[in-house]
This record gives structure tokens, C-alpha cells and sequence, in this order.
């Protein structure tokens, strides 16, 4: 299971996600939108380090407290603060 496994991107994007305690997915209709970035950020984070991210030439914010949207490369919706592209 690549989630278990450590050493994997995603065993490493869900222990970057826990560490930094943001790792609770909710059923409430109204937490949508923190569910929803919550697994962007997984996904964003799984993707830095397959990717080898700490060798980009410019990561600036990536794994950083900044919201996904000020992550270099990354653009979201203005009205929803959301990922749209990277």
C-alpha cells in the first residue's frame, strides 16, 4: 500500500499533510470546500515529491503554510480559492 509505505510519494505527502495536523476529512456539507482543498494539497504534495520537487528550479511556497494558490505554478479560482490549473 503506498500510503503506508514511507518512502512512497503519497506515504510522504500523508505524513507532510499529518505533521502539520490537517489531515481530518468531514462529511458536513458546509467543510466542502476545506475537503476539498485538503485533498488538492494531498495531491499537490504527492506530486512534489515524485516529481523531486526539492530539485525544481523555483518551489517557491510549495510545503510551505501558505494556502495552495501561492504555491509557484499553481493558479486557482478567485471566487472559490481553489485549484483551477498548474
Amino acid at each position: 500500500n503506498d500510503l503506508s509505505d514511507t518512502t512512497s510519494p503519497q506515504g510522504r505527502a500523508l505524513t507532510w499533510l499529518s505533521k502539520k495536523g490537517d489531515t481530518s476529512i468531514t462529511e458536513d456539507n458546509d467543510d466542502s470546500h476545506h475537503n476539498l482543498v485538503l485533498v488538492q494539497k494531498y495531491i499537490l504534495v504527492a506530486f512534489y515529491y515524485a516529481l523531486g520537487g526539492m530539485g525544481w528550479f523555483d518551489s517557491m511556497n510549495w510545503l510551505s503554510d501558505e494556502h495552495i494558490c501561492f504555491w509557484m505554478g499553481i493558479e486557482c479560482s478567485a471566487m472559490e480559492g481553489s485549484l483551477v490549473k498548474s
